[in-house]
C-alpha cells in the first residue's frame, strides 16, 4: 500500500477470517487469488513483532485511474461479482468483511459507498469496515 501523497490515498480490500482450513481451500472456493493470506501464528509485520490471530485471506481493489473512494469500491466490487455465488461455499463461522482507509487518516462514512457496491457486498455477507 502506497505511502500518503505516494499513490493512491483510497485502499479498498476484502478480509475472510475465522476460517479453519487453509487460506489455499479459501483461494480454490472462491476462485479468487488474494493479495495476502496468513496462518494463524504466521508473522504478520515486516519487522516480525505482529503474529496472525487467526488464518486471513485478504484480496485487494485494483489500482484505478480515478483517486476516490468509491472508484477503489466500484473495483473491489467488480473483481468480486463475478464470484458471488461461491462465497456461500465457505466453510461456517467465516466472517468477510469490506473496507476502506482513507491513507491521510481521514474518516470515511457509508455514503461513499456506491449502491451497486452495497449489493455485491451484501451478496457475500460482508460487514462494512471504515
Amino acid at each position: 500500500m502506497p505511502a500518503p501523497g505516494n499513490g493512491p490515498q483510497f485502499h479498498a480490500s476484502s478480509t475472510i477470517s475465522g476460517f479453519g482450513c487453509s487460506p489455499e481451500d479459501i483461494t480454490r472456493l472462491l476462485g479468487l487469488v488474494p493479495t495476502r493470506a496468513l496462518l494463524k501464528g504466521e508473522v504478520a509485520t515486516a519487522d516480525g513483532s505482529i503474529r496472525s490471530p487467526a488464518n486471513i485471506w485478504t484480496i485487494d481493489a485494483p489500482d484505478t485511474t480515478e483517486d476516490s473512494a468509491e472508484a477503489q469500491l466500484e473495483a473491489l466490487a467488480s473483481l468480486i461479482e463475478p464470484h458471488v455465488a461461491s462465497f456461500t461455499t465457505l466453510p461456517l463461522g467465516t466472517t468477510v468483511t469490506v473496507g476502506i482507509d482513507a491513507l491521510d487518516g481521514s474518516r470515511l462514512s457509508p455514503s461513499y459507498v456506491p449502491s451497486r457496491c452495497l449489493d455485491v457486498f451484501a451478496a457475500i455477507g460482508a460487514g462494512l469496515q471504515f
